[in-house]
């Protein structure tokens, strides 16, 4: 049986005993401890399969950290070797690799700007970004609602819960 089914009958077995009044109380006891009992074993393998879930997560973003850590490190061994590569290429003349299996060549960049004296560059030439929409200052927010009883027409606070599993 599914936890959600379990908790069904669970539900509905309550419902169904609290409208008997002349139920053996050795049998309400048997019931409920059947499915409780069922009901708390499902419950805890859910548990720990969320817990597995969640360890599981943390390794695989911990080994992503270190896979781009290492894809990182090796990117900057190749931009070494490229420039290496380049700089004595160009100092003994050559230009391209002729018997090299990959295709080795000098290739011009596109045009660049480079600013030289930023407070001699025209205004129509300046960019200035959108400023940032308001944020509310939600600290404050908290402490004005707490004055005024919790709620306002503008917000309200609230407390929410949630399940901790293994922590």
């Amino acid at each position: 049986m599914k936890l959600y089914e379990i908790s069904q009958e669970y539900r509905a077995a309550l419902d169904d005993l609290s409208a008997t009044d002349d139920m053996d109380p050795q049998a309400i006891e048997d019931t409920l401890g059947a499915l409780h009992g069922e009901f708390m074993s499902k419950a805890s393998a859910v548990a720990m399969y969320a817990r597995t879930l969640r360890l599981e997560a943390e390794m695989i973003k911990s080994e992503a950290a270190s896979m781009k850590a290492r894809g990182d490190k090796v990117a900057g061994h190749a931009d070494r070797l490229t420039k290496y590569l380049s700089h004595h290429l160009q100092a003994a003349g050559a230009d391209t690799i002729p018997e090299c299996p990959v295709r080795v060549r000098f290739q011009k960049n596109p045009p660049s700007v480079i600013i030289t004296d930023p407070e001699k560059v025209p205004k129509n030439l300046l960019v200035t970004p959108p400023p940032p929409p308001p944020q509310v200052d939600k600290k404050s927010a908290k402490a004005m609602l707490s004055e005024s009883g919790g709620e306002s027409d503008w917000g309200r606070i609230e407390q929410t819960t949630r399940l901790v599993i293994g922590e």
